[in-house]
């Protein structure tokens, strides 16, 4: 027989869970404002300064420059879900919106799985160094896309 968790367990737990809530609010949020620039140019944007990012991390010989390129690429990131939501309502039928959402969440999600075995076979393979600056020239593509 399992112990049930306590109320500590639950609270702690609670704390993770109402972060996450929070990143999904903050990402989405910004979907219900004026859009003033048009998701094209933002992803544009997004895809230059993460792919910059991505250079300059694999380039990095500081720390401090390793930090900037990780910022970057954070920075460039932050519009992609938004960005697709926004397509999604533009698009698509409005009876698509949840389904459109849901795969750019599964997307999402795939990309966490493409982030760990097979990055970590790139970066056994070819070095961290190469696998970063590949993303770098992947994200220029997609921004010239």
């Amino acid at each position: 027989m399992t112990k049930s968790p306590g109320f500590l367990a639950w609270t702690v737990w609670s704390v993770g869970a109402i972060g996450f809530f929070y990143a999904f609010f903050q990402r989405v949020g910004p979907s219900v404002m004026v859009d003033r620039w048009g998701p094209r140019r933002l992803m544009t944007a997004a895809w230059l300064l993460a792919g910059a990012g991505s250079l300059l991390f694999a380039a990095a010989e500081t720390l401090e420059a390793a930090y900037l390129g990780r910022f970057l690429i954070g920075v460039g990131s932050a519009f992609f879900f938004v960005c697709s939501l926004k397509i999604a309502a533009v698009w698509f039928p409005v009876e698509r919106f949840a389904l459109m959402g849901g795969m750019t969440l599964m997307a999402g999600m795939a990309g966490g799985v493409g982030g760990q075995a097979p990055t970590a076979w790139a970066v056994g393979a070819f070095g961290w160094r190469s696998t970063l600056a590949a993303a770098g020239v992947f994200a220029f593509v997609f921004a010239i896309v």
